[in-house]
């Protein structure tokens, strides 16, 4: 039985093609539990490309433009010289705030770890951002009847879903955030209304439920009768069939996840996680990080070998040799294709996912021992 500790983000060394500097940027992103931060700090840094050309240089490659390597050669006044580009180029308080933030980051993660001796970026003033001072603008009774409108229209199976979804965000206050993390058990009555109870700083609250909220949610409910055992109240299709999955897993598993991007990959790991007793909430998609870890009754190690070599190189880059010694766990693999021939245990499980809600989505199992 091997470690049930999660491989080091150090091993992406075995990946072969990145360079040190690329290595100890992964390390320190790894550390990040957001997602959407690791996005936007790698492209900060310069490890990831800008998704359009920038008015400003990433750190990399503004260091490059200097001659000064960017790990040990970097002096405070590099910072400062930097930060003043920043602000000289026009970039909004925000976004400065956000790229001195990614680099203060950085160097004093390489300080606490002793590749170098003290951070340059301490004590660098960062902007901070000008709050709004207006309201966003509301939408009228007419546009919010047409974005009802429209979702009822949508095209596609999850149609039913989108109008609930939509109805209760454009109809009540609940956030974002409220609605995609409510069970199907937060849904009752509060003095003869129809509410949604959601957790808030002040405890917990109902939000009443207008007619045409709540009749969309029993519709969207309806159609999903053969789901009883689903707790989310907007589970998608690959949710769904993920937490049926994760309800069958005894430990030992080894799935092979593929599909493109947008195909609900991410979704489907979050159904095990939910059914393990893992806090789906923390599932993102180990893009940076290459191997999460979540404790549930079995332990959950969720790969991505997106941004690696096809190959041993992808599974030496994981460690998957030393993952897949623990036999007790759950082990899910994204892009596992990348894996090649490289020998795994018998008995693989390979799930693939097709479609990305609105065509038609197919997802076809190999191998699993049980029927759903």
């Amino acid at each position: 039985m091997g470690s049930s500790h999660p491989p080091g983000p150090a091993l992406v060394a075995d990946a072969a093609n990145a360079d040190p500097v690329t290595l100890l940027a992964l390390a320190w992103l790894s550390a990040r539990r957001s997602e959407n931060t690791r996005t936007a700090y790698a492209r900060d840094i310069g490890i990831t490309p800008q998704r359009r050309p920038g008015r400003a240089p990433s750190w990399l490659a503004w260091c490059g433009q200097q001659g000064v390597h960017p790990v040990t050669g970097v002096t405070v006044l590099h910072v400062a010289r930097y930060a003043r580009q920043l602000d000289d180029a026009g970039l909004a308080p925000a976004s400065r705030a956000r790229k001195l933030a990614a680099i203060s980051s950085w160097y004093a993660w390489l300080a606490r770890r002793g590749h170098i001796s003290a951070s340059p970026a301490a004590g660098t003033a960062r902007p901070r951002p000008v709050p709004r001072t207006t309201p966003a603008p509301a939408l009228t009774p007419a546009q919010v009847a047409a974005l009802i409108h429209a979702a009822d229209t949508a095209p596609g199976s999850q149609r039913a879903r989108t109008a609930a979804l939509a109805a209760v965000l454009l109809l009540t206050s609940a956030r974002l955030s409220e609605v995609t993390s409510a069970d199907a058990v937060d849904l009752g009555t509060d003095g003869g209304r129809r509410v949604l109870w959601v957790t808030r700083a002040n405890g917990r609250q109902a939000l009443p439920l207008p007619g045409p909220a709540a009749s969309r949610i029993d519709a969207y409910l309806a159609g999903r009768a053969g789901q009883a055992g689903i707790r989310a109240l907007f589970a998608t299709e690959t949710f769904a069939l993920g937490v049926l999955i994760g309800e069958k897993l005894s430990g030992g598993e080894v799935i092979l996840l593929n599909g493109p991007l947008g195909a609900g990959k991410t979704a489907f790991v979050k159904g095990i996680a939910r059914a393990l007793g893992a806090n789906e909430d923390e599932v993102t998609s180990p893009s940076f990080t290459l191997v999460n870890l979540h404790q549930g009754r079995l332990l959950l190690y969720h790969l991505d070998l997106y941004r690696l070599d096809e190959g041993a190189a992808a599974a030496h880059a994981v460690d998957l040799d030393e993952i897949l010694s623990d036999e007790t766990a759950v082990v899910i693999i994204e892009w596992g294709e990348r894996l090649g021939r490289y020998p795994l245990p018998a008995g693989v499980w390979r799930i693939g996912i097709s479609g990305d809600g609105d065509e038609p989505r197919t997802i076809t199992l190999a191998g699993a021992y049980f029927s759903l």
